[in-house]
């Protein structure tokens, strides 16, 4: 019987085994607001966005225009190109003005000299931002050096005029999560002790510590002045141990916190945020639960999906108003999402595949960015021979994989119809 549960790696996943998240361990205290609590907040400052939530099957970012997207240099994966994909043309091309030549120097505005550690791009004020989250233990390699570090880079639309904004050191890295206000970036930097909430200008310059929070705290979004975030704890008592999940919303000016929901391990859900709105999906029941910080809570059915369908041990995508939810048919033997309109609830479920060359699968379809018109939705996926640099002089083969991407018009999507325009990737 086939295994319901998928994990997607990254390439940037095998770089961060040199970082020191300590992602799975014991929060042992909450959040500590480094300003004065009380402290009044800039008015002018407006509310927080989210630009970057996390890590995805591909490091990107869009507009209504095109999608920009980290790739990997196949000869030197820690190496690679910013691409960008117009939609007008339906090209997939290098952020680049120079048509000819291999885009692996640094004359070319679409070059990244390194990817240690897991990267992220993501869009704010007309600028282009690129954060590298950094692998300190590849500080020692002579190849790399500084390189190796965590960085944040402000960019045009084009690639150019590229600056350095920040320059992290050999004692921390980067989360790929960034929120934005109308005055600061909003950045978390790990430490061997715990994670530093920071804003920094758009240009750079003095930064501010805002907060701490202990090791294994995850960052969800951004409400009016407030960071939602989820702590998980293990408990132990006796021989009977649980996992417990607290989701809280904590304000950035105060360091006021506002509970929005807890459970246990023994609910056996998945979580999704949208629109100011945090959902939970029971895996057996498939129902979904919608909370807010005012503590409202209201409940819907996913179109009758419940106990007959099999939901996929995987995230879920949350884009725009729409909620993406994986599932496995047993019937069918097929991977499907459910689509779930948050403005009105009403759930629809899309045929349209995935098919992964390497494992010779299909999947359901990654939706990975909108317009007011379209999905861009990968469709396929194959891989590419590489190499990666271990840090110590030696190279790893390992196998890249490169997404073939399409845009469906959202009726054509959501009525799971075929019709889309395929993009074409430039070599």
């Amino acid at each position: 019987m086939r295994c319901k549960s998928k994990i997607k790696c990254t390439a940037g996943f095998l770089v961060c085994l040199a970082l020191f998240t300590g992602c799975g361990a014991k929060p042992d205290s909450g959040p500590i607001l480094t300003a004065e609590k009380g402290e009044a907040p800039d008015g002018n400052a407006g509310k927080l966005e989210m630009l970057v939530r996390g890590a995805d099957i591909i490091c990107g970012t869009g507009s209504e225009a095109g999608f920009y997207y980290v790739a990997p240099a196949p000869e030197n994966m820690l190496t690679g190109n910013i691409r960008y994909v117009d939609y007008a043309s339906g090209q997939d091309v290098y952020l680049s003005s120079q048509v000819n030549g291999d885009h692996r120097g640094e004359e070319d505005p679409s070059y990244l000299d390194s990817l240690a550690g897991e990267t992220a791009l993501f869009l704010y004020n007309d600028r282009l931002f690129f954060l590298r989250g950094g692998a300190p233990a590849y500080a020692a390699n002579e190849s790399f050096g500084e390189r190796a570090l965590s960085a944040i880079y402000s960019m045009g639309l084009d690639g150019a005029d590229r600056k350095r904004i920040y320059q992290g050191d050999s004692t921390s890295t980067l989360l790929p999560v960034v929120l934005a206000d109308d005055q600061f970036l909003y950045c978390f930097r790990v430490t061997m002790k715990e994670i530093e909430l920071f804003k920094l200008a758009f240009d750079g310059g003095k930064e501010t510590l805002v907060a701490t929070f202990p090791f294994g705290t995850q960052f969800l979004e951004g409400w009016d002045r407030n960071l939602i975030v989820q702590t998980v704890e293990d408990v132990q008592a006796g021989n009977d141990h649980r996992t417990d999940y607290t989701v809280y919303a904590f304000n950035v000016d105060t360091g006021e916190q506002t509970p929005i929901v807890s459970w246990g391990s023994e609910k056996l859900v998945y979580t999704a945020v949208n629109q100011e709105a945090f959902y939970l999906m029971g895996v057996n029941d498939g129902l979904l639960e919608k909370y807010t910080i005012a503590g409202a809570k209201e409940t819907y059915p996913l179109g009758g999906y419940g106990s007959d369908t099999s939901f996929v041990c995987n995230a879920i995508t949350s884009i725009g108003k729409y909620l993406f939810v994986p599932y496995y048919d047993e019937q069918s033997d097929c991977y499907y999402n459910l689509v779930v309109d948050t403005g009105d609830f009403s759930v629809v479920k899309s045929t349209i595949g995935y098919y992964d060359e390497g494992k010779h699968t299909q999947y359901e379809a990654k939706v990975i960015a909108e317009t007011e018109q379209e999905f861009l939705v990968i469709t396929k996926s194959y891989v590419e021979n590489a190499t990666l640099d271990s840090g110590d002089g030696t190279e790893i083969a390992i196998e890249l994989p490169v997404y073939q991407m399409e845009l469906f018009a959202k009726p054509d999507y959501l009525g799971s119809k075929n019709i889309s325009r395929q993009i074409v990737r430039q070599k």
